[in-house]
């Protein structure tokens, strides 16, 4: 039997971890891989890996942040699990795998563009020409990373991130996400994102002070872990604090969260293929994001939400209250959402695309 080894840096709550996942996933469903899943740190958020027939889970945990014992004990679990194709999903992991796939003679698959970054650090520059240079092929999810990173043409192949619908039509509880944290507005308007310098969370809270201005049976939520979360935290008055709140990471699969939201919102600087507007879309979710990157090949403005210009908290201002004023169209562009996601963005679809580089990788090895 093949061996797939799926090497990445953790597997925490994270857009770039859940692709991954979900393809484990949709690969070990249909047979003929033995899948070697391999993290760098000790956490798993994903505990249904460790179910799936055919799934292994190893942790080769990095005693320092360039730990370079790293490449030679993926070598070690290379030879011992016989693999037949690498793929790595952080550039980290690419550059670990270099020599063990070299040595072995094992064709390497790098799939960590899923960010199409504005201006990328020297440093990631560099490690990421490494990493195309010694990759056999080079996935991104949008053409907007694609040309971003800037891989050799013919090692690029575009594959959307995709995504399972069972999770949306899973018995979910609309009302969780008020109990479980007191929110008694009629209306909540939530945006799903790293707290990073990549995401624009101070545009959204101006925008949801205007609307709390005009209006105020609405409460904002902002659901996530990161470095700039307690930053974020202190730009909000204190009077407005019951009604745009920090909920940090969420116990909860992000489903069970954005069922209960109105309106899905992503502010940022930089995107490739969002998994929170496409989760947004999964669940009938009219969608407001800023535009750039690869955000337009999933919102389509008018149809399936609204697109407005990054860093513009009055036209992101303008978009939500129109919304929150007109329950049909809600309706109507959260409809559009999901059928989009179904027709375009179903796991199975981005499975078989997957498949066909996979083989191909292993018909040019032979």
């Amino acid at each position: 039997m093949k061996t797939l080894v799926q090497f990445i840096d953790n597997l925490q709550a994270g857009g770039k971890e859940r692709q991954c996942v979900e393809l484990v996933k949709g690969l070990a469903a249909r047979g003929g891989w033995r899948i070697v899943v391999v993290t760098m740190t000790p956490e798993l958020f994903f505990t249904e890996l460790l179910a799936l027939p055919g799934v292994h889970v190893e942790h080769l945990v990095r005693r320092s942040r360039r730990d370079p014992w790293v490449a030679w004990r993926f070598w070690r679990l290379c030879r011992r699990w016989q693999a037949s194709l690498v793929a790595a999903w952080h550039v980290m992991p690419a550059l670990y795998a270099v020599p063990a796939t070299r040595l072995l003679r094992i064709p390497l698959l790098v799939a960590f563009i899923q960010d199409a970054p504005a201006v990328m650090p020297p440093v990631l520059v560099r490690r990421a020409r490494w990493a195309f240079r010694a990759a056999d092929a080079v996935v991104g999810n949008s053409r907007a990373g694609l040309q971003a990173y800037g891989p050799p043409a013919h090692k690029a192949r575009l594959i959307p991130s995709g995504f399972d619908l069972a999770r949306a039509t899973a018995t979910l509880d609309p009302q969780w996400l008020r109990r479980e944290y007191g929110l008694q507005a009629p209306h909540i308007v939530g945006m799903v994102a790293t707290f990073s310098h990549y995401k624009d969370h101070p545009t959204l809270i101006d925008a949801a002070l205007q609307v709390l201005a005009r209006r105020n049976d609405v409460v904002f939520v902002m659901v996530g872990g990161g470095p700039t979360l307690a930053a974020v935290q202190a730009l909000i008055p204190p009077e407005r604090q019951a009604q745009l709140r920090v909920l940090g990471r969420v116990a909860a699969p992000i489903e069970q969260v954005v069922c209960a939201f109105d309106i899905g919102v992503l502010a940022t600087f930089t995107e490739g293929m969002s998994n929170s507007i496409a989760e947004y879309m999964m669940l009938g979710k009219p969608v407001v994001a800023s535009d750039g990157g690869g955000t337009a090949d999933l919102v389509q403005d008018g149809v399936t939400g609204h697109l407005v210009p990054q860093r513009d908290a009055k036209a992101l201002a303008a978009r939500l209250l129109a919304l929150l004023a007109d329950p049909e169209a809600r309706t109507r562009m959260g409809a559009a959402g999901r059928t989009r996601i179904e027709r375009e963005f179903r796991m199975e679809r981005i499975v078989d695309q997957f498949e066909a580089v996979h083989q191909a990788l292993l018909g040019a090895a032979r």
